[in-house]
């Protein structure tokens, strides 16, 4: 795997990590359970459509 698919690897990954950080630093403004997962798996499906509108490939491993 070259420099620039591992770049982009880190990238798609990094979205969950930064849905989790935004999520903790809500914490206390969300109550709800099931609210917190839909703002979490909404923020890191939001965050990869974004890279991938942008022309960011995903890496193909394997």
């Amino acid at each position: 795997m070259g420099g620039t698919k591992l770049f982009h690897l880190i990238l798609y990954w990094a979205c969950p990590v930064v849905a989790a950080w935004v999520l903790w630093k809500l914490r206390w403004k969300i109550e709800s359970e099931w609210a917190r997962m839909a703002v979490f798996f909404g923020l890191s499906t939001a965050l990869i459509a974004v890279l991938w509108l942008a022309g960011v490939p995903y890496p193909k491993t394997g």
